[in-house]
């Protein structure tokens, strides 16, 4: 996907990034370095966003644009998180995306634009953040980061998961982070959950949320469409012991569809998060 030579762009397409976020910048740019990559950072990252005007998320569509019609440009990666993602819906062109299209790394409510992307252009897109690269575990991530991103491997991709209903589950892959991805409900941007297997995660999620987030999923008729749910990591809640009420809430309600469940601790807000590609073909199978 990528090599020496290269150029790709971090931008920041919701929340402005905090000081502590923009602080790592250096050394994301840095590593991109060694690899022989240049990094071009968008100009809005670190903007004044006091005023929350049209123009501003015109200004920030117009910016992605012309990543995505710079040939040089060989992936984009965004670096935020929080809630305005979801803004520049209005002011992109899809058609530029699909015309041009690279790959687009984001988490968190980037989940809004990833799908969103996937819907309209039919590309995928990938649900990771270059943030881990320098966390915790940025050392292992690295590690898979180039393995896969340069060298052509599964690294970064492959995730151990189990089974909590059924044997095998296939589809094609969409969602992200649950309260993002209900963002989209009842836009033109909402993907089509036919035969898709829906992974959710969360950071924030508390036993009512969880709830009233799994049933909005219910009342879009969501479960009657999907082959399938892959359930990431549940941050707050499993930092509170309550991994298992999140897997026995998902087993209740879905109960009446039969649909395989999956778990999986690998991909979410973790620093030690895999990559799950939207719009690819997942298979599997505990045999």
């Amino acid at each position: 996907m990528l090599r020496a030579g290269d150029k790709i762009a971090i931008c920041a397409c919701s929340d402005p990034p905090t000081e502590r976020i923009l602080a790592y910048l250096p050394e994301i740019t840095a590593y991109f370095g060694k690899l022989g990559i240049t990094a071009v950072c968008a100009r809005s990252i670190g903007a004044e966003t006091r005023d929350l005007s049209p123009k501003l998320f015109q200004s920030r569509a117009e910016e992605l644009h012309g990543f995505f019609l710079d040939d040089e440009i060989k992936a984009i990666f965004d670096i935020s998180g929080g809630e305005l993602a979801n803004t520049l819906l209005s002011f992109l062109d899809f058609n530029i995306i699909k015309e041009k299209y690279k790959p687009f790394f984001g988490y968190s409510d980037l989940t809004v634009l990833l799908n969103a992307f996937y819907s309209k252009t039919s590309r995928p897109t990938y649900l990771y953040t270059v943030r881990n690269l320098v966390s915790r575990d940025g050392e292992v991530q690295k590690k898979d980061f180039c393995q896969s991103l340069i060298k052509g491997t599964s690294d970064l991709f492959d995730f151990s998961f189990s089974f909590l209903r059924g044997h095998e589950a296939c589809g094609t892959a969409i969602g992200g982070n649950i309260r993002c991805f209900l963002k989209l409900a009842g836009t033109e941007y909402f993907p089509d959950a036919d035969g898709k297997i829906l992974f959710l995660e969360s950071l924030n999620s508390e036993r009512n949320r969880l709830f009233s987030q799994l049933y909005h999923l219910e009342q879009l008729g969501i479960f009657e469409k999907i082959s399938g749910i892959v359930l990431g990591a549940f941050t707050s809640m499993e930092k509170s012991g309550e991994r298992r009420l999140v897997e026995e809430a998902v087993l209740n309600i879905t109960a009446k569809y039969g649909l395989p469940i999956v778990s999986t601790g690998d991909i979410g807000h973790g620093s030690n998060s895999k990559c799950l590609i939207i719009g690819s073909h997942l298979r599997l199978t505990d045999k």
